[in-house]
Formats: structure tokens, sequence, C-alpha cells
């Protein structure tokens, strides 16, 4: 199976965050400093507004922003005075997770140096896709799988009958949906450049276009409307609009031919009978929306998993351009690099073949992330404190839990005055690193934050969650330590 048939996802919609985190300039502004640790711009704001926090900091207030800094703060502070007697530190899966994180933002920091900046658009390029940009489609459009596409994909291409009589013909299989389109509208990409990177007239068909592993879209044009924008701020609204896609197409173009020449001339062979095994054990520990168990819950065991398949590590399950893959180096892999699956609801029927992309798409961010360590984007301070963050959120974690325990084994209370303890121990953590901890002050009173509880993912990557849970450490609300930087 040659990779490069395989379309690879790594659009915009996965990396949406990321990249409104790393727009500014400011964001890569250090705001406090503890110890050797630092907090930057991004890490406060991401840390504040991409998860929810509890209803003691919930407003955009200053004494709120105090609350957030102080907690992140108090985070890196038991980070690191736990790291000492830390069983979390060196042990394997926590390793490889740490790494995991590190390599995704690795690829993503490649992706990111690859994107197109709406200042390269090319005036005439802008000009004509602004023009098209005024264009509404009506549609009537069918929704099909992949062979129901190349069927009718092939009787469009015979021309005979017309184009509209064979659609006629398909409408009697599949319920036609009807839709109008307008460029501001938030359609798939591939919908989206497949409608506006031409003007169609009524009458044309358009498709299949595919939206995603295994789901197509066929649409006739039954009316075209032109509006165009009626005031200053209109024109403006769309322009914004225009150069934003066209950054986009044009971001992933590159990361297309990025990855094709990459990936060029790299095949995968499966053993197939090894296959079908692991991807029968796979399903079990890792059901699918079609394959839940009695009380409906998904379930995700990667322990048993890799538990289970141990009596098969030295099985042969594929080749790689040459190189024998076996069964442990496979799931020695999926410890920082779970599977990604193409489709969320798989039938029976479907699984094995969904497998086998999500194993070839593991390997080919394999190759990306080869290519980031040649790169040295393992050294560049953005992708370094974004690791730092989630290694930091995991051992004060463990720090906390390990200082309940011992409260807990040694109060009479049975711990119940475990936050007056925390407290306790928090302000003599401080007072012990006051002369190492900095605070920029005067760039903290010009942050804004919302009070909105957002709960934000990615999608298509390993690891979807873009910034640990908002930790419950401290309330305090004045910034009572640190140096003025």
């Amino acid at each position: 199976m040659n990779l490069n048939k395989s379309s690879y996802r790594f659009l915009f919609i996965a990396l949406a965050a990321f990249l409104f985190s790393c727009g500014e300039k400011s964001d890569r502004e250090i705001l406090a400093r503890v110890d050797d640790k630092v907090i930057t711009v991004e890490e406060f704001l991401n840390r504040a507004e991409l998860t929810p926090r509890p209803a003691y900091c919930k407003t955009g207030s200053d004494k709120d922003k105090n609350i957030i800094l102080n907690t992140l703060i108090v985070e890196k502070l038991l980070a690191r005075e736990g790291l000492s007697q830390s069983a979390l530190r060196d042990q394997k899966l926590f390793r490889a997770f740490i790494k995991g994180r590190k390599e995704q933002y690795m690829r993503e920091e490649l992706f990111r140096q690859m994107s197109v900046s709406e200042k390269d658009i090319d005036s005439l390029e802008l000009r004509r896709a602004y023009d098209r940009s005024a264009y509404v489609y009506e549609v009537k459009f069918i929704i099909q799988n992949e062979g129901q596409a190349e069927r009718l994909s092939r009787a469009l291409k015979k021309q005979a009958p017309a184009p509209g009589k064979v659609m006629e013909r398909f409408y009697m299989d599949f319920k036609p949906g009807e839709h109008t389109v307008r460029y501001k509208d938030p359609e798939y990409p591939a919908l989206h450049h497949a409608l506006y990177d031409s003007v169609w007239k009524t009458g044309d068909i358009v498709g299949p276009v595919r939206m995603r592993e295994g789901k197509y879209m066929t649409m006739e044009i039954t009316r075209v409307l032109f509006e165009p924008p009626m005031s200053e701020t209109e024109r403006l609204d769309r322009k914004r609009r225009v150069l934003e896609r066209l950054a986009e197409s044009r971001t992933n173009a590159n990361w297309n031919a990025y990855t094709a020449d990459l990936m060029k001339g790299i095949t995968v062979s499966f053993n197939p009978e090894v296959t079908v095994k692991v991807a029968g054990l796979w399903s079990r520990n890792f059901k699918t929306s079609v394959m839940k168990e009695k009380g409906g819950e998904r379930t995700k065991n990667i322990g048993r998993f890799v538990r289970e398949i141990e009596a098969l590590g030295q099985t042969p399950m594929m080749t790689v351009a040459g190189k024998v893959w076996k069964v442990e180096d496979f799931s020695e892999s999926l410890l920082s690099h779970p599977l990604v699956f193409r489709k969320g609801d798989l039938s029976p029927d479907e699984f094995l073949h969904q497998f086998k992309l999500a194993v070839i798409d593991l390997i080919r961010d394999d190759y990306i992330t080869r290519d980031a360590y040649r790169k040295g984007l393992d050294k560049l301070a953005r992708v370094r404190q974004r690791t730092a963050m989630w290694e930091d959120a995991y051992l004060a974690l463990e720090y906390r839990s390990r200082l309940f325990r011992e409260i807990k084994d040694k109060a009479a209370d049975g711990g119940r005055d475990f936050h007056a303890r925390m407290d306790g121990i928090i302000k003599e953590l401080l007072e012990k690193y006051r002369s190492r901890i900095e605070v920029n002050r005067a760039l903290l009173r010009g942050l804004s934050i919302t009070n909105t509880d957002v709960i934000t993912g990615q999608q298509f990557v390993p690891y979807t969650q873009i910034v640990p849970p908002f930790p419950i450490l401290t309330r305090e609300g004045r910034l009572l330590y640190g140096k003025d930087m």
C-alpha cells in the first residue's frame, strides 16, 4: 500500500487552537518566572480560556487574573518540589506520553512554518476570489459512500444522458436535500473549495466531493444568486474571510506537497493474519460506536491491549519501506502516538480497513516527526514550553495527591481539613521561592479574559486535549509574591 495514496488529515480544523494561540508576538512574552520555569502569555491565556475555570475565578476581573496566575505559579512550585520523590517522573507510560506531546507540538510547528500568511496572497488572486465570493448557490445534494460516489462519477463522465438526467436517476435511490450556500458559511473545506474555486451556473453538477473518510457529497446547482456587499463594513468583512480561506487553502496545499514528497516511494505491506489478530484485540479494547458494551460506555484500555498483544510481540506485523515492524514495535509506538481513526462511527465490516489506515497515518507521522527532529524543532522554546506545561501539570497533581495521603494518614480528622493544610503548605512554598519568582504585573494588567466556559479540542491528532484541566490549588486574589520583571 503506497502511503501517497492515503489522504492525510492535518487541516486547519485540527490546528485551529494552535494557530490561534501563536498568532501574536505578545503571546510568546514571559508573564512570570518561577525559578527556571516560565509562564508565557500564551500559557496563561490558554489555561484560562480553553478549559472551564472554577466559579471563584470565572470572571475577567483583575482579582481573577491574579488567582489564575497564582494558581499556575503554585503548580510550577509543586511540580518542582515533588520531583525528587516522584514515582511518575520516570514511569514508562508517563515518559512516553510527554514524548508524544512534544512530538505532536513539533509536527504542529512544522505545519506552522509552512503556513501562508494573508500578506502573501497575490492581489490578482485575491480579486478573483473576492468576486467569486459574491455568488450564492441554491443546491440539491445527495450524500454517498465511496462505492456509490465512484459509480456516480463514472456515470457523469459518460455524458450521455446529460448530467441532469444522470442525477435524476440517482435521486431515485437517494432522497436529495436542499441547501443554500454562501461564502461565509462554515462548510467542509473541500465543499467550500469545490463551490468557490470556480463560477457555476444553473444545472451544473459539482462533485462527488470527498467530505471525510467514506463520505461524499454531490450537488446540483438549482439557482445562482449574486449578493455584493452593501456597505463598507460588509466589504471589509468579506475581504477578511476571503483572505483567511485563501491562506488556509494555500497552507494545506504546501503541507500536502511536503508530505507527498517526504513519503514518495514509501510502501507498507501488512501481514494479513497478524494484522487481523491485532485489529481484533484493538476493537475489543477500544470500542467504536457500533461495538458498545452493555452500559453504552466506550472503553479505552491501552494497558490491557498492550498486555494482550505481548504474546505476538516477535511476530512480523508489516513491512515499511523494506523494514520489518514486529508487533512489539507497533505497540511501543502506540505509547507515544495513540492511533487516530479517520472515522468516528465504524461498523464491524469496515473496522479492519480503517485500522490499517490509522496504522498508515501513524507511520506517516513517524516520518514527519523524524524530519522535525532533523530540523531541530524539539529545541524550539515554544515546543519546550508547551511540553513542560503538561509535565508540570501532572507532576504537580501527583505531588498534591501524595500530600493528601500524607495529611490523611497523620491527621486525626481523616484529612477533612485538607484544603486548610494545603494552604499552609503552599504559603511555605511561596516563602521558600519568594526570591526566585518574578511577575510582569504591567503585562498581566493588559491581558483580557472572558467569563465563558469553553471546552476545546483538536481533531485528527493523537492528543486532542489542548491544555490540562484547570488546577484547584489556591484562591489567593492578591499577587503577594514575586519581584517585578
